[in-house]
């Protein structure tokens, strides 16, 4: 099973025990538990399914964030994508959950003499992120028209970047604790 289907796997467990034990309370009629269980389950399974979407979602976007950071950082060295790309894929394998298969697949392809353009779209095609989508749309329609790759790569992985700390301190700030100014 994969992490999603095991996370929602639990969720579901628990949903139904707290409902069973809490439906029982309410009515003690054991089928009348049971009616309301069914009904209610396909409500909390589309609810945590798309939960676990966004979530890995995010994390695919952070993830992606860490690699264009890494990859600009290559290109700045004087390495090229190919060795950049295989750099990254080789020796930070642990860093990449998300999107770890998908960074080995870019590596195999730009090794088998793929263009840039075309396994970066191949990596936008197979991942639902947003991010990987635009950089891929960034190249495809940048490097024909001759921009410069390392500034390219530099300028959309420090947008990345301000863009992820800005969603992390707005989401800090959504949790931080409500206090009450009526005092």
């Amino acid at each position: 099973l994969s992490e999603g289907k095991l996370v929602c796997l639990v969720y579901l467990l628990c949903y139904v025990c707290i409902s069973s034990l809490v439906i029982q309370t309410m009515f003690e009629l054991w089928y009348i538990t049971i009616l309301i269980v069914i009904v209610g389950m396909p409500l909390f399974v589309i609810k945590m399914s798309r939960y676990v979407g966004k979530r890995k979602r995010y994390r695919q976007e952070a993830e992606f964030s860490i690699f264009l950071r890494r990859l600009s950082a290559s290109l700045a060295a004087g390495m090229t994508v190919r060795n950049a790309v295989s750099e990254i894929a080789i020796h930070n394998k642990a860093e990449y959950k998300y999107l770890f298969k998908d960074i080995e697949r870019l590596h195999r392809q730009l090794e088998y003499n793929h263009s840039v353009c075309d396994a970066f779209a191949d990596l936008a095609m197979r991942c639902p992120c947003d991010d990987i989508r635009l950089f891929s749309d960034c190249l495809r329609y940048g490097i024909p028209a001759g921009v410069d790759m390392v500034s390219l790569i530099r300028y959309v992985s420090s947008s990345f970047n301000i863009k992820n700390d800005t969603r992390r301190e707005i989401m800090q700030t959504l949790n931080l604790p409500k206090y009450n100014n009526r005092v």
